[in-house]
């Protein structure tokens, strides 16, 4: 009887034991479930903004119509005269609104505004388009076209104010406060109407 008790004993405590690691494998099965596990992600690449870019070395003269020097000494190259930074396109990477000009020996010369994309490179970065060139004057034949003197962008409307010059009028003389409006449609900017006031 007292062999039977002993065994009897010896058997409880092996199917305690049983049940104690099969609670522990269980509890440890769940700890690994999928749902249960973190994953680590890596961040997107961030790209420079284009804040720093060198625009005067970037956009070439020859674009622009620029003269080649005469001599060592003539001015010459382009010059950034306004510049912008604002996200219109939603991808939270601003783009750069430039307007540049050529570098002129006497007098100043038209400016383009160009826009460049702001995702792109800084070192190559991809232009847009061309919001304004030298074909956009009030002046009519004379050429002397704009010189942009602000640039403001509120979403996804952009307002440049610009000096022009009326039909026949000397260039010393321009006096002409111009607003043009463009808006970005989700894939290219469409222009607005367009706001001449003489300035007294």
């Amino acid at each position: 009887m007292k062999q039977y008790r002993q065994l009897s004993l010896m058997s409880s405590f092996v199917a305690l034991a049983l049940m104690t690691m099969l609670v522990a494998c269980g509890n440890a099965t769940a700890a690994t479930q999928p749902g249960s596990t973190s994953v680590k992600t890596t961040p997107p690449l961030s790209v420079p903004s284009l804040q720093k870019t060198d625009w005067a070395n970037i956009i070439p003269g020859k674009e622009l119509g620029c003269p080649a020097p005469v001599s060592s000494g003539d001015p010459h190259g382009i010059q950034v005269d306004a510049k912008q930074l604002a996200d219109v396109t939603g991808d939270g990477k601003p783009e750069a609104f430039v307007a540049v000009a050529c570098v002129g020996s006497t007098e100043s010369w038209p400016d383009h505004l160009e826009v460049f994309d702001g995702a792109s490179d800084p070192a190559h970065p991809r232009r847009i388009t061309t919001l304004l060139n030298d074909q956009d004057g009030t002046d009519g034949s004379h050429g002397f076209g704009l010189r942009v003197q602000s640039i403001k962008v509120s979403g996804k409307l952009v307002t440049v104010v610009s000096k022009g010059w009326l039909p026949g009028e000397c260039f010393a003389c321009g006096d002409q406060q111009v607003t043009d409006t463009f808006t970005w449609n989700g894939t290219r900017f469409i222009r607005g109407p367009r706001s001449v006031v003489r300035m007294a």
